[in-house]
């Protein structure tokens, strides 16, 4: 098997792995978050506490403030006046209709809006500590809309954050007037990383495919070569002649100076040696230790103990680039003393 096949499976198997962990997770987190984990009920129910407790806070101030009715009973309209704030509202039929406990409600939503209006910031962590208290843990936002824009205690707009929180509460009125809403929107912390888990198993599945697309490739440019090469190789219908098997499914032929490299004993690669190359590879492969000294090649080549060094660096370059089309037979240095053939089968 070839070093990309291994990698790729390799890549293959752990993606499949570490996918089918991330999936895992991801339905084990919505099981919890159909029972306990989420305690849908228990936010909403936090969430409109913590909206009383900080309009009670807020409120601490509104006896302080006085109601002008100026005129007789009669007048259009009551003033709320606390310091340089003012705060109308008309006494249309709705009003009138009102109870004295709903005006006075109405008057406290009034002075709440306008006089001492909500602070997000301090609103999210009063609905934090309430969490907390209950010992429910969340990644949560608080929006507010005021009538003309939202206001939230996160920095992502209003539009997006349904898309980044998982749950959110239900949209609740504060007081009369229709545009003072507020909503928390929240995604439990256990369930943060299962949700990004499921889309590492989707990085992963297309990391598979590709690797699956990259592999068929590769082994049908192979399939390919191997069907050239062996087409091309076996017209020569003398290759076996005279080749003596060297290593697994590498021969050589002397005569030739041919070495052939088989899959399943058809030749698919071949390297043509060519004079004193040839002469050389013979030697270094019938040398028993694989190990030619820099005198015995001289010797061998030149007839003579010492030769050019150029001379002789030239024809182990020349027999290295004529052994080229086979990588699996290579001529290495033996420590600057002479050269071995290396033959990977």
């Amino acid at each position: 098997m070839k070093m990309y096949q291994k990698t790729g499976i390799t890549i293959i198997i752990l993606s499949l792995i570490c996918g089918i962990s991330m999936l895992f997770l991801y339905e084990r987190a919505l099981q919890r978050g159909d029972t306990s984990l989420f305690h849908q009920e228990k936010i909403q129910q936090l969430f409109e506490k913590a909206i009383q407790d900080d309009l009670e806070e807020r409120a601490k101030g509104f006896p302080r403030l006085f109601v002008a009715q100026p005129g007789s009973s009669s007048s259009k309209e009551i003033t709320i006046i606390k310091e340089d704030t003012v705060i109308t509202q008309k006494k249309d039929e709705e009003y009138m209709s009102l109870t004295f406990e709903e005006k006075s409600n109405l008057m406290l939503q009034y002075f709440l809006h306008g006089a001492n209006p909500l602070n997000i910031q301090t609103f999210d962590s009063i609905f934090q500590a309430l969490l907390q208290k209950e010992e429910i843990e969340l990644k949560s936002a608080i929006c507010y809309y005021d009538g003309s824009q939202y206001v939230c205690s996160t920095h992502e707009p209003i539009e997006e954050l349904s898309a980044i929180y998982t749950y959110s509460t239900k949209l609740i009125r504060i007081g009369r007037a229709p545009e003072m809403t507020l909503q928390a929107f929240y995604t439990p912390s256990s369930f943060v990383f299962p949700v990004y888990a499921m889309w590492i198993a989707i990085s992963l599945f297309v990391l598979v495919c590709v690797t699956v697309l990259f592999l068929f490739i590769l082994h049908r440019k192979d399939k390919k070569k191997v069907a050239n090469a062996s087409f091309l190789l076996t017209n020569d219908r003398e290759w076996e002649k005279d080749s003596v098997e060297i290593s697994k499914n590498f021969y050589y032929c002397n005569r030739k100076g041919a070495v052939y490299k088989t899959v399943d004993g058809q030749p698919i690669d071949k390297a043509l040696l060519s004079g004193n190359s040839n002469i050389l590879f013979h030697a270094l492969l019938q040398s028993q230790e694989r190990y030619l000294s820099l005198q015995e090649i001289d010797q061998l080549i030149w007839k003579e103990d010492s030769a050019n060094a150029d001379k002789r660096a030239q024809l182990i370059k020349q027999l290295r680039k004529q052994l080229s089309p086979i990588k699996e037979i290579r001529v290495e240095n033996e420590h600057k003393k002479g050269y071995r053939l290396i033959i990977c089968s």
